[in-house]
């Protein structure tokens, strides 16, 4: 699948079970506008808690009683995966079933944001830990901007400049301490660093 890489308006978008994966998609979700209702037979991560869940199993009524763009299929039940992705162009929405490529319309990226700069890396569907990983390095270059640096960014725009001027730095000095010399004491931020490290 090639990969086109767009930004959404708002989508009102449903997301099936309350698991571990179902997680993860739901905070993707929330980080954007779009309105999310999940619906599960029970909740499975603690992070569902606090959230707004219908318990109860999920039936194709559902999709009758709401107009959603985005359907969102963590349950794990490859059966309905079928019926969802067969059902797909009659209810009119877009579907990415966890784990099962072949039941997908679109795949989730590995996505960070920092006010309005948002990066997604994606392999599509190939391998979502090596995206995370090629983020996680993407995120640890880029600066972390505060916000009125979009605002300004924006302003020069609706002026017409479309030059992008960021101040450059000669490099970063990470100084890393030894501990007690043992290499399973390193930090996760000190190893971070050694990983974008041109000279050790």
């Amino acid at each position: 699948m090639n990969v086109l890489p767009i930004a959404l308006t708002p989508k009102n978008v449903l997301l099936i079970g309350a698991g571990d994966a179902a997680a993860l998609k739901a905070k993707n979700i929330l980080q954007s506008d779009c309105a999310l209702v999940i619906i599960a037979q029970e909740i499975k991560n603690p992070y569902f808690a606090d959230k707004q869940v219908t318990l109860k199993p999920f039936g194709f009524e559902f999709l009758k009683e709401r107009d959603f763009d985005i359907v969102i299929d963590a349950s794990g039940d490859e059966s309905l995966s079928k019926q969802l992705w067969e059902s797909r162009k009659r209810f009119g929405y877009l579907l990415n079933c966890v784990d099962k490529p072949q039941f997908c319309d679109f795949y989730f990226g590995a996505n960070f944001k920092n006010h309005d700069l948002s990066v997604s890396v994606s392999t599509g569907g190939s391998s979502p830990r090596y995206a995370q990983y090629a983020r996680d390095l993407v995120e640890a270059v880029l600066p972390q901007e505060p916000k009125e640096f979009y605002a300004e960014l924006k302003e020069r725009r609706d002026k017409g400049d479309t030059s992008v001027r960021v101040k450059k730095s000669v490099g970063d000095v990470y100084l890393i301490g030894c501990g007690t010399g043992s290499r399973d004491n390193l930090s996760l931020k000190a190893l971070k660093a050694l990983k974008l490290a041109d000279v050790a």
